[in-house]
């Protein structure tokens, strides 16, 4: 069953429950009421369109955002790895259980400074198509994606273990890509993935399974493995080695595009998608992300930096890699030539209002000693949470704005 898409929450807490395994039936309800009732913190705070708790002495959590009933986060969203509150930096280094649950969020990119996904923290989340998860995970947390629309991930390196119900009733899943670190599957796990159709996998070995981890597919579901050690590692295992249900293959050749399109209206979009898993290298030569997702986004600074993109399934990678060149527009120009007006900048009680062009890059705040005190992928709309009576320097893009407040 596909929580909360076929049933109302009353039908859920009655005859739909009463059909559950108890254990699924404690999950679910579990998962409802960190939504509805939240967690008890000292102070939250909201920036950027999304609100974040304390969970540690210089650490917040993604929390829900619930409002009249309904968790009203939506579209595209890029969480930032810092936020900022009277004049503390905070690492964002949660996303609390049910943060985005039922929400409308479309995209989801999580920063390397996340290391805990709670449960249930995207489900039924029926509008969300892709997300890229944080380098540093090490597990995928109970319900996480269930009933989410992606139709392709690719877990980061490091996952060990995928949770109860992690990805259950993904209708529209058909592609997943597991690390080599990959140890269990729990139960549930796939269950319902129906149009799932192949995955690949990295690990020598197959991981211990769980009840109905894996879907009841139509068709043999494509197992593709690293090599033919591999491959026979796995027939040893008498449930991979039922050729009903599986199809084995050893790993095939990666290409990479011969270009990768930019978009850099709004921080810098690399359009991904076509179904491929990508590694993302920074200027530094540094892994930044294994993503599945149909666009990374990076931001856009002063300076031009070079990153490189390079397809790959988890266990073979494109050869032929793809730089992409991330810069600054030289001139504030719309599409049809006309110059595009400064954003316009103002104080009003103790708040900083921004209006009007970001020039797709992100606004940073700074204090006259040149200390950082706000930095988030440009939006319009308010910066609260700064100490008042000061002077900062607000920089959206390339225009710099000196105000007190």
């Amino acid at each position: 069953m596909r929580v909360g898409k076929k049933y109302y929450f009353c039908k859920l807490l009655t005859y739909s429950l009463a059909m559950l395994t108890p254990t699924r039936r404690i999950s679910i309800l579990t998962g409802l009421l960190l939504l509805i009732a939240g967690q008890a913190a000292a102070w939250e705070l909201e920036t950027g369109g999304l609100r974040y708790r304390p969970v540690g002495l210089d650490e917040v959590a993604v929390v829900p955002r619930i409002e009249a009933g309904r968790n009203t986060y939506r579209d595209t969203i890029v969480i930032p790895e810092t936020v900022y509150r009277n004049d503390v930096t905070y690492r964002v280094t949660a996303i609390a259980d049910s943060a985005f649950f039922g929400s409308d969020v479309a995209e989801l990119q999580i920063p390397n400074s996340v290391t805990r996904i709670g449960r249930y923290a995207m489900a039924n989340t029926f509008s969300l198509a892709s997300v890229t998860l944080p380098m540093g995970l090490t597990e995928i947390s109970e319900g996480a994606l269930a009933g989410s629309d992606i139709e392709s991930v690719a877990l980061p390196e490091g996952v060990g273990y995928i949770g109860l119900g992690a990805f259950e009733d993904c209708l529209r899943l058909r592609t997943v890509m597991l690390p080599y670190t990959l140890r269990y599957i729990d139960d549930y796990a796939f269950d319902g993935c129906n149009n799932l159709f192949e995955i690949y996998c990295a690990a020598e070995t197959p991981p211990l399974l769980g009840d109905d981890a894996l879907p009841e597919t139509a068709a043999a579901l494509d197992l593709i493995l690293a090599d033919r050690r591999a491959v026979n590692a796995w027939q040893a295992d008498p449930y991979f080695d039922d050729h009903n249900r599986f199809s084995l293959w050893t790993n095939e050749d990666i290409t990479n595009p011969e270009t990768i399109p930019v978009d850099t209206r709004n921080l810098a979009t690399l359009t991904l998608g076509q179904g491929l898993g990508w590694r993302v290298y920074a200027p530094s030569g540094e892994l930044i992300a294994v993503t599945a997702a149909d666009h990374y986004h990076l931001p856009v600074g002063q300076i031009p930096a070079t990153y490189v993109v390079a397809a790959t399934n988890l266990i073979n990678e494109a050869e032929q890699a793809t730089p992409i060149t991330i810069h600054l527009p030289l001139a504030p120009i719309d599409p049809d030539g006309v110059a595009r007006p400064d954003p316009v900048i103002i104080a009003i009680d103790g708040v900083i209002h921004i209006e009007g062009d970001n020039y797709g890059t992100w606004t940073r705040i700074y204090d006259v000693y040149g200390q950082l005190h706000y930095e988030r992928p440009s939006v319009d709309g308010i910066v609260p949470g700064l100490q008042q009576g000061r002077v900062y320097i607000v920089v959206v893009g390339n225009y710099a704005k000196k105000i007190i407040l």
